[in-house]
């Protein structure tokens, strides 16, 4: 993974991100997804480099389902959320110790997606 220092815009989104969750974000990743044919595995996040208290997620673009599962359930335990441009997702505080979350595929998108990802160092 390439690391670049936040451009102005990118650090006023953050900033817009940090008041409204209450939060002070301080790592941005961004992702882009082409279409449908792009998307994330199912997985939870669990990088030792951050905080695990909170990660928020911004989608701008094509509207994409974003799928959580509870980690060890078998069958149908998921959650879909339909994120539309402009929707921003709070996974608070042991999220990431309790549930995995997907983009899946979609055959029906066919435009572009960025999610922007905001989360605290542990610097």
């Amino acid at each position: 993974m390439t690391v670049h220092p936040m451009t102005d815009t990118l650090q006023e989104i953050t900033n817009l991100v940090n008041a409204k969750c209450g939060r002070t974000f301080d790592v941005l990743l961004l992702n882009f997804y082409k279409d449908g044919s792009d998307y994330i595995s199912l997985h939870s996040d669990d990088e030792t480099s951050i905080d695990r208290t909170a990660i928020a997620s911004l989608s701008l673009g094509a509207s994409r389902i974003f799928r959580l599962k509870q980690k060890g359930a078998k069958g149908i335990d998921r959650v879909d959320f339909l994120l539309e441009s402009g929707d921003l997702l709070l996974m608070k505080d042991k999220c990431q110790d309790d549930l995995k979350h997907t983009v899946p595929k979609s055959s029906k998108v066919t435009e572009g997606r960025i999610n922007l990802t905001f989360r605290v160092s542990r610097a």
